[in-house]
């Protein structure tokens, strides 16, 4: 099984990506800018045969440089929890991994003292 998945590894199609394919995921009208996104960032461009392209996996990381900086602004102690499921694509998770930081403890301050013991209970459960 090892063999295997080494094989695919090193398959081109798998280690290389194709600039119009940039183009395509940037949402651009021509590989020149996909070209250019590529030099702005220092990804190496390789001409194979008639075709330029660039490492996937640099690619990638680039792409996903923006979200991870989202992730971080977010929620700078779980920013590693919610890249690794958005990777996933388990939206569930997510929503849950979210709510959950949202949920904040209200402090009704009204300047009221509750009087009886029930009315302090339950201020305290709020």
């Amino acid at each position: 099984m090892e063999k295997q998945q080494l094989s695919i590894k090193m398959d081109t199609n798998e280690k290389y990506i194709e600039l119009s394919e940039i183009s395509s995921i940037l949402k651009a009208k021509n590989i020149g800018t996909a070209q250019k996104w590529c030099e702005k960032l220092k990804l190496p461009i390789l001409v194979i045969g008639r075709k330029k392209m660039s490492y996937r996996f640099l690619v990638e990381a680039e792409m996903d440089k923006r979200i991870i900086q989202l992730f971080k602004k977010q929620a700078p102690d779980k920013w590693e929890e919610l890249y690794r499921l958005y990777l996933e694509d388990d939206r569930y998770g997510y929503v849950i991994a979210t709510q959950s930081r949202k949920k904040k403890r209200s402090n009704a301050s009204m300047g009221v003292k509750p009087l009886s013991k029930e009315a302090i209970e339950f201020a305290n459960e709020l």
